[in-house]
């Protein structure tokens, strides 16, 4: 396993919040405006990686806290099973 540091060239928000307390706060995206962004998203990937035949692995990294935090969601989600 290799070490490596990141340093982002752009912060994009992944959310916001619609609901709070049980209130609408904010207007949704309408379904169109949402699969428009993410087939503008989808596109910057490489095509190698698109494609259905084939496709290169998008290797991804992870801090050490959210690898532990997956790790343990998966296997009290997906216990493995003992063979007797």
């Amino acid at each position: 396993q290799t070490r490596l540091l990141c340093t982002p060239t752009s912060v994009v928000t992944l959310h916001s919040v619609v609901f709070a307390d049980g209130a609408k706060v904010a207007p949704a995206e309408s379904l169109s405006e949402t699969r428009s962004y993410v087939q503008n998203e989808l596109e910057k990937f490489p095509d190698a990686i698109r494609r259905y035949e084939d496709p290169e692995e998008y290797q991804m990294m992870v801090s050490i806290t959210l690898y532990k935090f997956l790790h343990d969601l998966w296997e009290r989600n997906a216990p493995i099973e003992e063979v007797a």
